[in-house]
Formats: C-alpha cells, sequence, structure tokens
C-alpha cells in the first residue's frame, strides 16, 4: 500500500492541515523538536488502527476542529482507499466504490496486518532505532531478517509467541505434560536453523550487490543494441535510394551546366498569370461587393437601407420604460376597475353611515360617531347600572304603595272599597309582566296591590306611613347618585355628550357600532385606493410622458390611458423591429466596407508585385513581358 495523502482535520497541534505529493518509496519529513512529527506518525497509527481507550491519549486538538481526519492510500492493484476516522470511534473506509465502516474489513485490505505488526515492523520510533537491543524487543530485526529471506510476513517473533502458548497449554504448572521434551527439542531445532540462514545473510548481500551490477550492465548493453540496430536501419535505407539520389545529382549538374537568359526571371510568366489570375479574381469579388450578387446586396444599396429614415428612433430607444408599459397594463386595468368599484362601494358606505348618524342624533357626524368607545365592557358596566335602577325604582314604588295604605287605613268604608278596588287592579296589571318574563316588575305589582289592601283595613297607620316616606325620600337620593354616576360613566368612558335616558343606552351603543363598523370598511377601502392611487400615477406619468414620444397629440392626457399604453406599445414593436432591421443593414454596411477596403489594398500589392516583375526584365507591359520570355 502506498500513502498518498494526509488530510487532518484536528489532531494535537494539528488543524486544518494537508500533506499531498507522497511519492512511492521514502519520503523524509524534516522538522524541529515539537514541530509535530511524532503526532503525525500518531495520527497515521490512530486512523489505521483506531484511537486509544482513554481520552487523554486520543490527542484531542488544542487549535480546534473536528477531531480526526483521513488518509487517502492506493493499494497495490492501483485501487484507491480512503480511510476516515474520527475521536470519537467513527470509522468510514471506502476501498473503490465500495464503502464500510468494519475494522475487520479494513485489517483485511490492510494484508492482515494489526496495530501490533505495524508498531514492530513499519513503524518503530527513534527511541528504539538508538538502542540496539530493541530491535530484537520490537521485532524489527526478525523482521528484517524475514523478509531477506523471502519468508514474506511470517514474523520469527510470531512463531516463539505461539510456542509459548503451546506450553502455558500443554504444561501448566503443577499438570502433567509429556509434550515439553519434544516441543523443546523442536524449538532448539528451529533457533538452529534461524543462526544456520542468519549465517547466510553476508553471501545474500554480496549475491545481492552482484545482481544489481550486472542488471545495470544488462541495461548498458540493452541500450546500445538499440542504438546499433537504428543505426543499422537508417544505413539499409540510404542503400536503398542510393541510386535514386546518383541520377539526382547527376540531373542537377546538367541544369547548371545549360545557359540561363540574361535577366528574365525564374518561371516568370508562370508567375505573372498566377498574379493576373489573383488579381481578376479579387477585382470579380470587389465589384460584387460595391454593386451586389450571388444573392448579397452592394454597397449602395446597404446605405439606402442603413438610413435613419421611416421610423421612430427615439421611441426604440425607449425600450425600459415601454417595457414597464406593457408588463403593467393588465394590473392597471385590473386595479382601475377594482378602484372604481370599491370608489361606488365607500360612496354607498358614506350615504348608509350618514343615515344611520343623523338617526341617532341629528347635531351628530361620522366624525363625532369615530372619536366614540364602545364594546362589551360598557355594556356590561350600564346594564348593571340599568338593574340597580329598577331595584330601587321597585324599592320606591313599594314603599309608595305601603305609606298610601298607612294613610288610607282611617279612611270611611267607600274609600276602604277603592282601595281595594284599586288592589285588584294592580293584581290584574302584574299578570302581563310575569307573562312577559319581567318578574322584578311583576313582583312589585303584586306587593303593592297587597300593601294597599292591608293599609286599607289597619287602623292608626300616620306613624308607620311617615317612616314610609322617609325611606322613600331615602331611595331618590339613590336613586339620584347612580344616575348621577351612570351619566358620569356615559360622558367619561363611553364620550356620549348629554344625557341619555339609560333604557335608550343600550341602542346608542349598537348604534354607535355599527357606525364603527361602517367606518372601518371605508379607511380599508380609503387606505387600499390610496395605494392604487400611487401606482396610477406613476403608471399615467409614464405613458403620458412616452405619449409625445410615440407621435400622439397633445391633448393625449385627456384619452384613456389603457388605450394610449395599447398604442405605444404597438408603435414600439414596429419601431423597434425597423430599428433592429436597420441595424443589421447597418452592420453589414460596415462589414462590406471593411473587406472593400482589404480587397482594394490587395489588388495594390498585387499591382506592385507585378510592376517588380515586369521590372526585372525590362519590360513596361505584360504582353511585352512574354514576348522577351
Amino acid at each position: 500500500m502506498h500513502i498518498k495523502e494526509i488530510h487532518i482535520d484536528g489532531f494535537g497541534l494539528y488543524n486544518d492541515f494537508r500533506l499531498n505529493g507522497l511519492k512511492r518509496g521514502v519520503n523524509v519529513i524534516i522538522g524541529k523538536n515539537e514541530a509535530g512529527k511524532s503526532t503525525l506518525h500518531r495520527f497515521i497509527r490512530y486512523t489505521m488502527f483506531g484511537y486509544p481507550r482513554f481520552r487523554d491519549r486520543r490527542m484531542p486538538p488544542v487549535r480546534g476542529g473536528a477531531h480526526g481526519g483521513r488518509i487517502i492510500a492506493e493499494m497495490a492493484a492501483g485501487e484507491e482507499l480512503v480511510i476516515d476516522r474520527s475521536g470519537s470511534g467513527r470509522l468510514s473506509v471506502i476501498a473503490g466504490r465500495k464503502e464500510f465502516e468494519s475494522d475487520e474489513e479494513l485489517v483485511r485490505l490492510l494484508g492482515n496486518t494489526n496495530e501490533a505488526i505495524y508498531n514492530k515492523v513499519y513503524a518503530f520510533t527513534l527511541d528504539e532505532l538508538v538502542n540496539l537491543d530493541a530491535l530484537a524487543e520490537s521485532g524489527v530485526e526478525d523482521k528484517i531478517f524475514s523478509v531477506g529471506m523471502g519468508l514474506g510476513n511470517i514474523s520469527l517473533a510470531g512463531i516463539e509467541e505461539d510456542i509459548r502458548k503451546d506450553i502455558e497449554t500443554f504444561h501448566k504448572p503443577g499438570g502433567r505434560g509429556r509434550l515439553i521434551g519434544d516441543y523443546l527439542k523442536r524449538a532448539g531445532e528451529i533457533k538452529e536453523l534461524i543462526a544456520a540462514k542468519q549465517n547466510l545473510m553476508p553471501k545474500r548481500r554480496e549475491l545481492q550487490g552482484l545482481l544489481e551490477k550486472l542488471d545495470e550492465e544488462s541495461r548498458g548493453l540493452q541500450a546500445e543494441l538499440q542504438e546499433k540496430t537504428a543505426l543499422a536501419a537508417r544505413l539499409e535505407n540510404l542503400l536503398k535510394c542510393h541510386n535514386s539520389c546518383i541520377k539526382y545529382l547527376r540531373v542537377v549538374r546538367e541544369l547548371e551546366d545549360l545557359p540561363v537568359p540574361a535577366g528574365y526571371p525564374e518561371k516568370g510568366i508562370e508567375r505573372l498569370e498566377k498574379l493576373e489570375e489573383k488579381r481578376e479574381e479579387l477585382t470579380d469579388r470587389l465589384r460584387i461587393i460595391e454593386d451586389g450578387g450571388a444573392g448579397n446586396k452592394g454597397i449602395a444599396e446597404l446605405k439606402e437601407l442603413a438610413r435613419d429614415e421611416g421610423y421612430n428612433r427615439k421611441l426604440a430607444e425607449e425600450a425600459g420604460r415601454v417595457e414597464y408599459v406593457k408588463e403593467n397594463l393588465s394590473m392597471y386595468s385590473a386595479m382601475l376597475k377594482d378602484y372604481r368599484e370599491d370608489a361606488a362601494a365607500a360612496g354607498k358606505y358614506r350615504k348608509e353611515l350618514n343615515e344611520l348618524v343623523e338617526g341617532i342624533d341629528r347635531s351628530w357626524t361620522p366624525d363625532t360617531v369615530e372619536g366614540l368607545k364602545s364594546g362589551e365592557i360598557h355594556r356590561s358596566a350600564i346594564q348593571s347600572y340599568i338593574s340597580r335602577l329598577d331595584e330601587i325604582k321597585n324599592k320606591r314604588l313599594q314603599a309608595e304603595a305601603y305609606a298610601q295604605t298607612m294613610r288610607q287605613a282611617a279612611w270611611p268604608a267607600f274609600v276602604r272599597n277603592i282601595a281595594a278596588l284599586a288592589s285588584v287592579l294592580l293584581l290584574i296589571a302584574s299578570i302581563p309582566a310575569f307573562y312577559y318574563s319581567l318578574h322584578v316588575a311583576g313582583g312589585a305589582l303584586v306587593l303593592a296591590a297587597l300593601a294597599i289592601f292591608a293599609g286599607s283595613r289597619i287602623p292608626g297607620a300616620e306613624k308607620p306611613a311617615r317612616q314610609a316616606d322617609d325611606e322613600i325620600d331615602n331611595l331618590k337620593e339613590q336613586e339620584e347618585k347612580i344616575l348621577s354616576a351612570y351619566n358620569s360613566y356615559m360622558a367619561e368612558r363611553i364620550g356620549v355628550r348629554g344625557e341619555v335616558p339609560p333604557e335608550s343606552s343600550l341602542q346608542l351603543l349598537a348604534a354607535i357600532d355599527k357606525c364603527a363598523g361602517m367606518i372601518d370598511r371605508i379607511m380599508e377601502i380609503e387606505s387600499r385606493q390610496k395605494e392604487r392611487k400611487s401606482f396610477f400615477d406613476q403608471y399615467e406619468q409614464v405613458v403620458l410622458a412616452l405619449a409625445p414620444v410615440a407621435g400622439l397629440s397633445e391633448d393625449a392626457g385627456n384619452a384613456n390611458i389603457a388605450s394610449l399604453a395599447h398604442i405605444i406599445a404597438v408603435a414600439f414593436a414596429k419601431a423597434d423591429e425597423k430599428r433592429k432591421q436597420t441595424d443589421k443593414y447597418s452592420d453589414e454596411l460596415n462589414a462590406r466596407q471593411k473587406e472593400a477596403e482589404n480587397l482594394v489594398k490587395r489588388v495594390e500589392e498585387l499591382d506592385n508585385e507585378t510592376g517588380k516583375l515586369l521590372r526585372t526584365a525590362d519590360a513596361s507591359t505584360p504582353d511585352e513581358f512574354r514576348k522577351k520570355g
């Protein structure tokens, strides 16, 4: 396995650390004391084989970051391996296209290398190297010898460990075991075998050096062989073309011996014809560009088409504002319809409100009602005042009936008969009161009838009559206090100016609440109308500003805004289409003019080159040049 990259999120003094570009073979990491070399070594070991059990040995990050990281390696078969482990113990391994979280599967991928083998073979420290005795203890010497002998992953220390286990199994203290001698004998034979093979190590190193030297010589001879083979192939090719080369050199010498015409250029006529042919081609192309042809318009025609005449360029340049008008036209029309409907509804509500306020009090206005305060808590309080007043009135009615009875106690017989008749009438009057659930009033009438009837039969009632008069005065005083408190409540808490009879107060509150609800609906409509009006003003301002640009009359402001917007959009579409067409012709005209200029320059260059060719033969015209050739 080849470790390619190390990524540390947080481990010891490392935070967000990346070590890339590790190559196969030996990679030397150099740093001062406490630079983090040992910490990096621990990170590799913990990531591959797990973090220690005790937290104080897990190297938590001291500079922040998630505890843990990952190692990216390449397996022997070329497959990428990613080992990601956190300090909390979470493991994620990706091998090729598979992902798993098993330490057992990871050990299998690492060639069954566990932490013990790693520490003994791959990760011995500086202290272990300094202490030569530790080489044997850590198993490094054993591993080096095993690898050198071609034993692969077989560990001599492992063999000894197995022997110790067998001793514990078969020869425990106090037990019976006869195999110990055989095991000791086998152990001695194995040690002798080890010693014999260790004696072969110097000879092996000598042979290994000789093999490397022979390999180097073989590579040199192979390179020399390739060089000689290439030279032989080249010489063979030269031999194949030797005869043709002799003929070519002979012809060249014969041509050099032929006389050359004085002053006449070599292949002059051919060169002249090529120049004339090229000039005619360029001239034809220039004529097509200027006059048109082959499905293309000429420069003169393009100039005519590229003029700005025939459309409203100013309107075509108003793309931004026209786009605003087009995008918001539907919304403007819909909002205008809603605006008018809400305006009609608000007018209807105001009319109903005025009628309702006038029905409450002709001197009131909607502003008066809007300033009043109502609510369920006021209804409860006013109902309490009404109940108390009814109670006082009933008591006063009873007291007055009793006093009247006491005064009539000494009346003559006909007066007592009248009193009896009055009692009967009061009893009859109590029947509808009980029928309509006015129990308090009905009870009061019954008591009054009984009091009148009884009083008419009681002699000497002057003194009780005076006591009843005193109670009546007291009840009147209480009634006045309750009325005063009621009027104060209506003025201070509800805000009603003037006296309102208690029996009418609840109807007044209901009317005030209805008025308040209508006022709220009117204010809600006015709020929406205000927002719409802001949009209307902005939209209409843009439309009216574009109207003159679109060529509409000055009284366009009196026209329907939606109709103006539609007319402007149509006019802009025509102008924009014409502008695009004109710009297209203008661009084509510029390209043709530039191409014509280049062709003229190239024709001039061909004429100059032709003149130079004619002058070499001292000729003034192409015909004269041909005659001299």
